[in-house]
């Protein structure tokens, strides 16, 4: 064999043998692209929120010998409390939480849901009808957000971006216009820009990482609260109010004090008793990020 022969065969050979090896690398690549891809942002409504949904049950109890409500505010002195009736939505949570920013600015928007009166005025105040009056007109909203804001297409639930891009095209199409307000600082919850945002007459959107819903029974002297955990679930409720309680002994000394977020939860075995639940600040799991809507 000459030279010039062998030479051209070994050229063949190598070039044969780098194109396996990038094959092979590509597979590998692929491979491992279909199996670890990670969605680049949260979603939230990682379990169905039913009617059998609860969390893991957790008892404080404080007890006192005076207290005071330091600060206390809401958006008004009820607020609408939308959740799933549509068992083919799963992981509606965030569009639960559109249709109460939406119930709640029907009150000044009256066509924000058509054929629809959001509340009425009893002794100067203004009361949200619940859930059950006219119920199909609301889950109608729900059922519209779950399309807007492409809930599930991709992943189970919907992220951030999708919750305002949804909210904001529904509103939008509405005549109106919406502005979300962050009420964070160096990414964590702002106290002070939250009751800002709430004496305005804004509610707020929390984006929830593992959270608690706390009820509070009074007694003389102890307050005890009664908390649902949900530790592992992503979750999007509505805050409408608050109350700083600060705690003291017979010596004047502060011994605990808590942050109550009055918030429509979302969930309906929780909201259908009627019962006002709070989210206790800094108690369990983490708040991604909050923001106020203002619709004008």
């Amino acid at each position: 064999m000459t030279k010039k022969k062998f030479s051209f065969i070994r050229i063949i050979a190598v070039t044969y043998f780098i194109v396996c090896i990038l094959t092979l690398v590509s597979i590998k690549e692929v491979t491992n692209c279909a199996f670890a891809y990670e969605p680049s942002e949260k979603y939230y409504g990682s379990i169905a929120y039913s009617e059998t949904t609860i969390g893991k049950s957790e008892t404080e109890r404080i007890e006192y010998a005076t207290k005071n409500i330091r600060k206390y505010d809401r958006v008004n002195v009820t607020f609408p409390d939308c959740y799933n009736t549509d068992n083919n939505l799963e992981n509606a949570c965030a569009n639960v939480a559109g249709a109460n920013i939406i119930n709640y600015y029907d009150r000044f928007y009256d066509d924000f849901i058509p054929d629809y009166t959001s509340g009425r005025i009893v002794k100067n105040q203004y009361v949200y009808y619940p859930m059950r009056m006219n119920q199909s007109k609301k889950q109608a909203v729900i059922n519209t957000l779950y399309s807007y804001m492409r809930t599930g297409l991709d992943y189970n639930g919907t992220t951030q971006a999708m919750f305002k891009q949804g909210l904001t095209q529904y509103i939008n199409e509405k005549g109106k216009s919406i502005t979300y307000n962050n009420v964070f600082s160096n990414k964590k919850f702002d106290i002070d820009k939250f009751i800002t945002q709430i004496q305005m007459g804004h509610p707020v959107v929390l984006y929830l990482s593992g959270f608690n819903l706390t009820s509070v029974n009074y007694h003389e002297n102890v307050d005890i609260l009664n908390k649902s955990i949900y530790d592992n679930d992503t979750h999007i409720a509505i805050a409408y109010g608050y109350q700083i309680v600060d705690y003291y002994n017979n010596d004047g000394a502060i011994i605990n004090s808590k942050v109550y977020i009055e918030v429509a939860s979302g969930i309906r075995m929780v909201v259908s008793t009627g019962v006002v639940f709070y989210y206790l600040l800094d108690n369990n799991g983490v708040m991604d990020d909050a923001e106020a809507v203002n619709v004008y």
